[in-house]
């Protein structure tokens, strides 16, 4: 009821893709309506961390988005690039069973230099590592649209297996007791839920609904051994050549709840409340991943608005896990 009255009372939010008329200072403002299922956009910015690591305090970001998704949904095209961090995947549905389809993905992040752990805002470059990875992608997966009925409005779920690379370099600081870790190749199965039923307003933000969603890795390296420093008494080796995270995310939206005098409480259809959690846990036999940091900041960075843009501020998030007083 109270739904109603607000929709009643109150213009209508216009949503991602809809025309929209208004006017602003006196000027008629008029948004043709535009085709949701064909984007190219450019994301670009500064991030200022006020008092924060000298490296990071002022950190540019920036990235290329391209998504295609044909009207009978058989193929959708996602991609992401910058350079150094870039993000791809292709969905290919398969005629003779509906909803089924072909995944493929590729990931990759080369950053060359190196990162290091920070300790009361300290620098330890003792432990600056470069490290990098691309992995590719192949599995299945299956989609079913959902209400409100949007492009982007399905159930998805995916496993693939992807193998990848990772490799690793001393920075100019590394200390030279610092054993590097092992170039390898890693392999790894990805389970990823997504579930989408937001309405977007003219920006493209969450206005009405929600999402949510989560991802599984199981991760297996060829070659490992022992890494960082003699003060961490020979850690890792073996026990570090399987690990497990998870991460899941969510977003809600909805109407503010607002009461005037001598009016009824009401949902007001263009103030939104907007909700978010997000959550990772890493499961490891015995010890942290290298790149676990990074691994976590990412994830929870998936699919969440300009996430590419997202992914990259975070790098300044990318530590090396080991950081201790090197003798």
């Amino acid at each position: 009821m109270l739904l109603q009255i607000a929709h009643g009372e109150e213009p209508h939010t216009p949503l991602a893709g809809q025309e929209h008329r208004t006017e602003m200072s006196g000027q008629d403002v008029f948004v043709p309506a535009r085709d949701r299922r064909h984007v190219t956009a450019v994301n670009f910015g500064l991030q200022w961390l006020p008092h924060g690591p000298t490296p990071y305090e002022v950190l540019p970001f920036g990235a290329l988005f391209v998504w295609r998704s044909s009207y009978d949904d058989a193929e959708r095209f996602r991609g992401t690039f910058s350079g150094l961090v870039n993000d791809v995947k292709y969905n290919i549905g398969l005629p003779s069973m509906r909803g089924v389809e072909l995944v493929l993905t590729l990931e990759s992040l080369v950053i060359p230099f190196g990162r290091s752990e920070y300790v009361e805002g300290r620098r330890i470059t003792q432990v600056d590592l470069q490290w990098n990875h691309i992995h590719g992608g192949v599995g299945i997966g299956y989609r079913r649209l959902l209400p409100p009925g949007h492009q982007d409005s399905a159930l998805e779920v995916a496993l693939t297996y992807e193998p990848g690379f990772i490799w690793f370099k001393r920075s100019s600081g590394t200390a030279a007791n610092f054993i590097v870790p092992n170039d390898t190749y890693e392999g790894r199965v990805h389970f990823r839920l997504r579930t989408d039923v937001l309405d977007r307003n003219l920006m493209e933000l969450a206005h009405r609904g929600f999402s949510a969603g989560g991802d599984v890795l199981y991760g297996q390296r060829a070659r490992w051994r022992e890494w960082g420093a003699a003060a961490f008494n020979a850690l890792g080796g073996a026990q570090e050549k399987n690990y497990l995270t998870a991460t899941v995310y969510g977003v809600a939206a909805g109407g503010a709840v607002l009461r005037r005098h001598n009016h009824l409480p009401r949902l007001h259809d263009r103030t939104a409340l907007i909700g978010t959690d997000h959550g990772a846990q890493a499961v490891l036999a015995g010890a942290e991943r290298a790149d676990q940091p990074r691994r976590v900041a990412e994830r929870d960075c998936h699919d969440q608005g300009a996430a590419h843009a997202c992914r990259l501020r975070l790098f300044a998030a990318d530590v090396c896990q080991r950081a201790a007083a090197i003798q």
